[in-house]
């Protein structure tokens, strides 16, 4: 079976979507004191699953992973809105700055 990468190996196409996970799970770990940095690098987390879906589903000749890569990408717009819209709230009401002052928040 042969898969028409044009000229670029598997372990290549492999990488780009590897380098943005890792850059998402930094930013997710270590600059979780920012809110909008936590949002756009878990976007950037569910983005480089999409790019992992896709990759795979070329070298594997099937459709499924376009598919639930087509899927998860209104997933992801949506989770992005809700939780923009979840820290302009709180911000309103609380004037914070960083997550960990919203920590001792009750539900």
């Amino acid at each position: 079976m042969e898969v028409y990468t044009t000229g670029v190996f598997f372990h290549q196409f492999l990488s780009i979507p590897l380098f943005l996970c890792l850059i998402a799970l930094w930013g997710i770990c270590f600059t979780s004191s920012n809110a909008i940095s936590v949002i756009i690098a878990f976007e950037l987390l569910l983005l480089s699953a999409s790019l992992f879906l896709v990759t795979f589903s070329l070298y594997l000749q099937d459709m499924n992973g376009y598919l639930f890569a087509i899927l998860l990408l209104p997933v992801a717009g949506a989770e992005t809105a809700i939780g923009l819209a979840l820290i302009v709230n709180l911000y309103t009401q609380q004037q914070f700055k960083d997550l960990t002052t919203i920590i001792g928040l009750k539900v």
